[in-house]
């Protein structure tokens, strides 16, 4: 993807795909956003046919995510991801964001709120 890690977010990335859950307490600052749009570009390379879906508490914080997969793309080193990505399949709607890598697909949603 054209792009250099610190040790620290290796490892991050490393352990995601060792553990099928993983909790991660990390301060503010830290690349959570980052490490997260590489892991899902990742694995939605590596494991063709999956459904990876983006989570956050808004759609704002989950649109920042698909939207590094896709600054990762179009990045000087980024040509791999980008041939692997359908430009033709990527969805952007007010509630969520669709993009394929390969067979696969990455979704970004907003979890839904609960109100009283």
């Amino acid at each position: 993807m054209g792009i250099q890690l610190y040790p620290i977010q290796h490892a991050i990335v490393k352990s995601m795909f060792l553990r099928d859950y993983g909790l991660y307490v990390l301060s503010r600052g830290f690349s959570k956003t980052y490490s997260a749009a590489i892991f899902a570009a990742l694995y939605a390379i590596f494991n063709p046919g999956v459904k990876v879906g983006i989570l956050a508490p808004t759609h704002r914080q989950s649109k920042f995510i698909f939207k590094h997969i896709e600054d990762f793309a179009k990045s000087r080193g980024g040509s791999f991801l980008n041939q692997c990505i359908n430009h033709k399949g990527i969805k952007k709607g007010a509630d969520a964001c669709e993009m394929n890598i390969g067979r696969s697909s990455i979704y970004s949603v907003p979890l839904a709120r609960r109100t009283s």
